[in-house]
């Protein structure tokens, strides 16, 4: 059986995106990034929705 991977703290999307912690979870509740809220008000971040929200980012940054 295959394992999904583990879904991102808030922490380690901003150490990922070398933004501030408080950045990451402004962008998250204004919808600018997709994430999961729990219960207790965390927010967690799947790699794949991370990746597939960074490429055009990084593509832009490619072609300058």
């Amino acid at each position: 059986m295959e394992q999904e991977p583990a879904l991102l703290v808030t922490s380690e999307v901003a150490r990922r995106l070398n933004v501030n912690p408080a950045t990451v979870r402004r962008w998250a509740e204004e919808g600018r990034i997709r994430h999961i809220k729990l219960p207790n008000g965390f927010l967690r971040f799947d790699p794949a929705d991370l990746d597939t929200w960074l490429a055009p980012i990084e593509a832009a940054k490619a072609t300058s």
